[in-house]
């Protein structure tokens, strides 16, 4: 019996996001029988104007204990390694282990807390800096997530044989090199907390944030809710390590002789997710961050050097910094704004009306005519 195929758009238009799986475009969702699908086994698709159409069949990738999903798989070179992490970030949300927004339709403000001089330099240079984690206020950053990875990821390799344990034990040891570099920018979903305001300075800036768009389209960067609660930590944890084992066994099945290339340095997949987790005594920040990481053989792949950081004093150490236009070197087009996606500006407590007219003004010299700006009404005592 034939499959029913049917010729479909590439198009990122916002009314093609489910919300009911957590489907994205540039496709029609995968799920079958969902309306925000389409009728049919295998999709055509024109990627750009005028050439082949390309098909791709409707994959229900099984995973853990009776879970499953669907994703569109392209029929000439099928490969469930490429979905990772996109498929993980869904099914999180799907099945509500995470909170979820539709992005399409509500654009998050995400806030960055700073110095009146740090406020300066954001505003005049149009960029923002990614610190290395290891000068971090949680010196354990990104090595608490990769512990709880290494109980979670080799208590799952258990059940799906040697070759899943070896290929899990590969990616470990690859998270924990010091080969590779991560920075990381800091915002929170609080737009006026004391603990923030004493620990940062007096400015609180409000950014519109979209993926690729709001800071930039870039190569090897990270974005997400930092997640506190341990046990929602172990959960993502162990989804990502079950759609992983259920990838690899098909991709072996797929391209038995291009698994091992592919999957050699798949270690940063659980990097990405450690930068995501943090100790549960940091939970107050509500934090929401930017991660960019730099790995050698995706450099060497783009014939790129890595980035040059930066230095800068604070708390009495010197911390290696880069920035959000920095990083955009790597991305496939130039897509560095012209102004920052700010839309509002907040002033600590206990700071004067002279500090609320010098901002305003400030800001529109800048360009910047439409932010809102306000004072904080966190009763702090001097």
């Amino acid at each position: 019996m034939s499959k029913k195929r049917k010729r479909v758009a590439y198009s990122h238009a916002t009314g093609m996001v489910c919300e009911e799986h957590v489907d994205f475009p540039p496709f029609p969702c995968a799920w079958p029988n969902c309306p925000n699908g389409v009728d049919a086994d295998e999709i055509e698709v024109e990627y750009f104007s005028g050439s082949d159409p390309k098909v791709s069949f409707r994959d229900k990738w099984e995973y853990g204990d009776g879970h499953f999903t669907y994703v569109w798989q392209d029929a000439d070179h099928p490969f469930r390694l490429l979905w990772l992490d996109r498929l993980v970030g869904r099914e999180l949300a799907r099945r509500n282990i995470v909170t979820w927004s539709n992005r399409s339709t509500t654009l998050p403000i995400i806030y960055h807390y700073t110095s009146l001089a740090g406020f300066m330099g954001i505003i005049e240079s149009g960029e923002i800096w990614l610190s290395d984690p290891d000068f971090l206020n949680d010196k354990y950053e990104f090595r608490y997530g990769i512990e709880l990875a290494k109980k979670v990821y080799l208590e799952i390799a258990q059940r799906d044989g040697e070759n899943v344990i070896k290929l899990f034990n590969d990616w470990l040891k690859f998270s924990e090199s010091e080969k590779h570099r991560s920075y990381v920018a800091s915002f929170s979903y609080d737009r006026d907390s004391l603990s923030q305001w004493r620990g940062y300075g007096p400015i609180c800036l409000g950014f519109e944030y979209f993926p690729a768009v709001s800071f930039g389209y870039k190569g090897g960067g990270r974005d997400g809710e930092v997640i506190y609660d341990e046990e929602t930590q172990l959960e993502s944890l162990k989804l990502s390590a079950e759609l992983t084992a259920s990838a690899y066994k098909q991709d072996c099945i797929w391209s038995p002789g291009r698994v091992d290339e592919l999957y050699e340095n798949g270690g940063h997949h659980i990097l990405s997710q450690a930068a995501l987790l943090k100790h549960p005594a940091f939970k107050d920040e509500k934090e929401f961050r930017l991660v960019y990481s730099e790995y050698d053989y995706l450099l060497a792949s783009l014939k790129k050097d890595r980035i040059s950081p930066r230095f800068r004093i604070a708390n009495g150490s010197i911390v290696p910094y880069i920035t959000t236009r920095d990083t955009v070197r790597l991305g496939l087009r130039d897509s560095y704004p012209e102004l920052l996606p700010l839309k509002e500006v907040i002033i600590g407590p206990s700071n004067t009306d002279t500090l609320y007219k010098g901002v305003k003004e400030y800001l529109l010299e800048n360009g910047y005519s439409d932010v809102r700006v306000e004072m904080s009404k966190a009763p702090l005592r001097s």
